[in-house]
This record gives C-alpha cells, sequence and structure tokens, in this order.
C-alpha cells in the first residue's frame, strides 16, 4: 500500500493520464501559437464530454460539422490539425491505437493570399486613421508602422510566419528572411510596429507556420441562404469600415 500513487480527478474518472497538451504546447515557439492550441485542445475536451481517448471519427466528424455552423473554414481546418495533433502525441505514448482525427478530411478554403505592406507615401497618409478596432484595421496599422519604421523589405513581409515575431522584456524582434534557406537574422522592431503586430495576434487563431499578416475572418457561414447572405453582408460592412484604402497587395475581404 506505500507504493501507491495519488491520481488525478480526470485519472479517476477515465483511467487514463491526462490529454497531452503540455508536451504539444511546449514544441511551439509563438505564445499566440500556444494561446490558440490550449484554447482549442481545452474546447474540444469540453465539447467531447467524456473520455477523449474512446473518440472515434464519426464524433471528430461531428465536431467539425458543428464549428462549420459558426467558424471559417481556415479556422476549422487549424482547429481540427491541433486536435489531430493531440492525438498523434497520444499514439506516441502508446496510450490509443490510432488517431481517430487522422482520416477526417478539413475543409476546403481559399489559402490566405500575400499581404504587402503599403507605399510609403499611402502608409503615412493612412496610418493614423486605421480603424484599429478590427481585425483587418490592426493588420493595417502594423503593415503601415512596418513601412514606415523599419528597413525590411516589402517583398519579405508576405514570407514571415507568426514563429518570426518574438516579444521579449517588452522588445520586439522579426526573423527577417535571407535568401531561400530561411536562415533568419532577429530585427529589433521600434516600439510601435512591435506592440502594433503584438494586439494584431492577440485576436487571431494561429499555428507557428500561419502568415504573420492574414487575411481577416468573420465566424459565420458561407454558404447560400439567410445565413449566408448574412455572411456576405456582414462581410461587405467590414470590409466597407476597415478598407478605406487600397494598396496593390492588400487583401480586402474574407474569401
Amino acid at each position: 500500500m506505500q507504493d501507491l500513487v495519488e491520481l488525478g480527478a480526470y485519472e479517476h474518472v477515465t483511467n487514463h493520464p491526462p490529454p497531452p497538451i503540455e508536451p504539444l504546447l511546449e514544441r511551439l515557439s509563438s505564445p499566440h501559437a500556444r494561446r490558440t492550441y490550449l484554447q482549442t485542445a481545452l474546447g474540444y475536451l469540453a465539447w467531447i464530454e467524456y473520455d477523449p481517448f474512446r473518440a472515434t471519427a464519426i464524433l471528430v466528424n461531428n465536431y467539425k460539422a458543428e464549428l462549420l455552423l459558426y467558424c471559417h473554414p481556415i479556422i476549422v481546418a487549424l482547429r481540427l490539425r491541433i486536435v489531430r495533433e493531440l492525438y498523434d502525441e497520444a499514439v506516441a505514448r502508446g496510450w490509443v491505437a490510432s488517431n481517430p482525427a487522422a482520416e477526417v478530411v478539413p475543409p476546403e478554403y481559399t489559402p490566405d493570399p500575400s499581404c504587402l505592406p503599403p507605399p510609403l507615401k499611402v502608409a503615412e497618409e493612412y496610418v493614423d486613421r486605421c480603424p484599429r478596432r478590427t481585425e483587418a484595421g490592426l493588420r493595417d496599422y502594423a503593415l503601415c508602422l512596418l513601412a514606415l519604421e523599419t528597413p525590411i523589405p516589402r517583398d519579405r513581409v508576405p514570407t514571415l510566419r507568426v514563429a518570426d515575431f518574438r516579444l521579449e522584456e517588452g522588445r520586439g524582434y522579426l526573423s527577417v528572411i535571407q535568401g531561400l534557406d530561411r536562415a533568419g537574422q532577429g530585427l529589433p522592431l521600434p516600439d510601435r510596429p512591435a506592440q502594433a503586430i503584438e494586439a494584431y495576434l492577440a485576436r487571431r487563431e494561429v499555428a507557428d507556420d500561419s502568415p504573420l499578416f492574414g487575411l481577416p475572418r468573420l465566424h459565420a457561414p458561407t454558404g447560400g441562404g439567410a445565413a449566408g447572405a448574412g455572411h456576405r453582408a456582414a462581410a461587405l460592412k467590414q470590409g466597407a469600415r476597415s478598407a478605406p484604402v487600397a494598396w496593390p497587395g492588400r487583401p480586402v475581404r474574407p474569401s
């Protein structure tokens, strides 16, 4: 009896160790990716309502179908990826024989187009007018500040990923891509663009390899009928508010 180990509540109920969320988070570089992974994993475990190690592909497909009722397909694809990686970790530890999410096909979606910073003249005129209450406005504000206050080549910006940005002790850095081998050099950022990027990422669901600057995604159905019409109207309304200025390389509405 001296060798008994105290079990947590989860282990008492399911006879399994807790889902391997922490090992998944440890592999991520960006705190925004870790936030997204943690929220998605906990949300999935709350949705499933019972032992996740007994889940089937049918159950994960039901999870996907429910997400598609109120999330853009690119968000659904990201959340399914996180669930799949969670089960991959469990398989690697021998806790389950197979991954129930492996055969669930992610929804189709149009990839994010490249986001280029505006030309300097446009950035000077637009930076103080960016509507920073919206995700699109936060993105445009950060892009304007990159153009005005950093030496980053304009054509490098679309190649940046979320993991290329880091904030250390209040100071922002970007790994600027050098050549084709993606060997990065940490570039210190002025305070304004660093804080603008941080505020923008805080509004998004991302992975380490997500584009640093992406297209705003509305959490609403995109199909036909009244729901689809409402989504399209909301998209146009958001575009009208957040896109008073256009420049080459700037996407203006969700796909």
